[in-house]
Order: structure tokens, then C-alpha cells, then sequence
């Protein structure tokens, strides 16, 4: 079963017709800047990262590179740079509009949860409730939401946890077709990122995941994981 589950996914990704590398998103560390795609057939090609200020002119000297990991980009750090685009060559004189770059230079959270796309048109929103408070009880502070289709219900519940500040909604959309299920490699490259820096630990989960310690010694996952993050620290 892994293994035909495999090849669907390998086949469906073959239909996937990007012409160019699709910016998600980015990400700023100390060290580099991370674009994240939603194209997923550029794997190990040259691309450029073309740098742009807070008045959208393009900052001189595109920084060349690769796309790898599969959905992403690493890129140099230029000054002044607030948002960041891609392009195949340095001829493009269109390309796709930037992204702003979004810091992840400091610690925010201990404990985060990145949730699988939320699709089709089945009403989910006693779903979400039931799985953010029950996450806030194990000790979760952020939730990052990945929304495709959703019915007006479930996005006026995500949008009240997103007017507190508990959580982020992010759209996924594409200048191409894809099916809705070909959308996680790139949900899951994306938080990755997106957590980075973020947050010391992330779970990602399905909305209907639910995760317990069966422990005497530690009620919560919050208490598991600072536990670990002790062990870990002696090792």
C-alpha cells in the first residue's frame, strides 16, 4: 500500500505544469533567506532570487542558486531587501509579483502545530474548535492553518482564532491547475520553514490527529517536551 501510495503521488506530481518556479512564500534567518514554492517540478535547477525594497525597485546583484530541497530556495541575505521573488534566468523581465519576506531571526513559541489542508466542502468547523482547544490544553500557543476550499462557516471560526492572535490562515493558491490532495509536499515544505526559528517544537497534524502521553510523570506534551528538550541538551 506505501508503495502504490507512492507511485500516485509521483504520478500526480508529473502533471504538474509549472513553466516557472511559483513563489509561496519567504523566510528571513540569520544566515540565509528561504522562498518556499508551490511549483514541484524544478527540482535541482538553476534559478535566481531577485531582491526588491520596500518600494518594490529591484535591489542589484540576483543571487543564483538551486531549488532544493523540492519546494524551496535558499538564497543570500542582501540589505535592505523586503520582498524577494524568482526567476529561471536573469533575462525574465516578467516574472511572478514579490513576497514579502517574513522574519524567523528569534524564538516565539515553544510548542506549535502546523495542521494538514483543510479541503473540500464538508462543514469542519466544530472539527477546528474541538482541535485547537484541545491543543491549547497540551500546551500549543500557535496554529498554522493551510485552507484550499472551505466552506463560509469554517473560515469565519478561523478567522475569530486568527482576530486573537492563536493562529494564521494561509491560503494556498496557484497560477496552475492541481488537484487539492497534490497540495501537501508543499503545505509540508512550507511550514517547515515557516516554524523554523519560530518555534522550539511543531507538530504536524491532521485535523483529526489527536496526540496523548501516557505518562504519570507528564500530564501535557508541553511537559514531554521540555522534558526531551533537557535530555537532548546533555546529549
Amino acid at each position: 500500500m506505501i508503495h502504490r501510495a507512492g507511485l500516485v503521488e509521483k504520478q500526480a506530481r508529473a502533471q504538474l505544469i509549472h513553466a516557472t518556479p511559483s513563489v509561496f512564500s519567504a523566510f528571513a534567518y540569520h544566515d540565509s533567506i528561504v522562498v518556499t514554492l508551490s511549483s514541484e517540478n524544478h527540482l535541482s535547477r538553476f534559478v535566481y532570487c531577485r531582491y526588491f525594497d520596500c518600494k518594490f525597485n529591484e535591489i542589484p546583484q540576483p543571487f543564483k542558486t538551486t531549488v532544493l530541497p523540492e519546494s524551496a530556495v535558499f538564497c543570500g541575505r542582501r540589505i535592505g531587501a523586503a520582498y524577494i521573488t524568482i526567476t529561471s534566468t536573469l533575462e525574465d523581465a516578467l516574472f511572478e509579483s514579490p513576497v514579502r519576506i517574513q522574519k524567523r531571526l528569534e524564538t516565539q513559541h515553544f510548542f506549535t502545530v502546523c495542521v494538514d489542508p483543510l479541503i473540500g466542502e464538508n462543514r469542519k468547523y466544530l472539527k477546528i474548535a474541538e482541535f485547537i482547544e484541545y491543543y491549547k490544553l497540551q500546551g500549543a500557543t500557535f496554529f498554522h492553518f493551510y485552507v484550499r476550499n472551505i466552506t463560509d462557516y469554517d473560515r469565519f471560526i478561523l478567522d475569530d482564532y486568527a482576530r486573537t492572535g492563536e493562529i494564521e490562515v494561509i491560503r494556498l493558491r496557484d497560477h496552475y491547475w492541481r488537484e487539492d490532495f497534490m497540495w501537501m509536499q508543499t503545505q509540508t515544505s512550507d511550514c517547515h520553514f515557516r516554524s523554523r526559528s519560530f518555534s522550539k517544537w511543531t507538530a504536524f497534524l491532521n485535523i483529526d490527529d489527536r496526540l496523548e502521553i501516557n505518562s504519570s510523570h507528564y500530564s501535557t506534551l508541553e511537559l514531554f517536551l521540555e522534558y526531551a528538550l533537557i535530555v537532548l541538551g546533555k546529549m
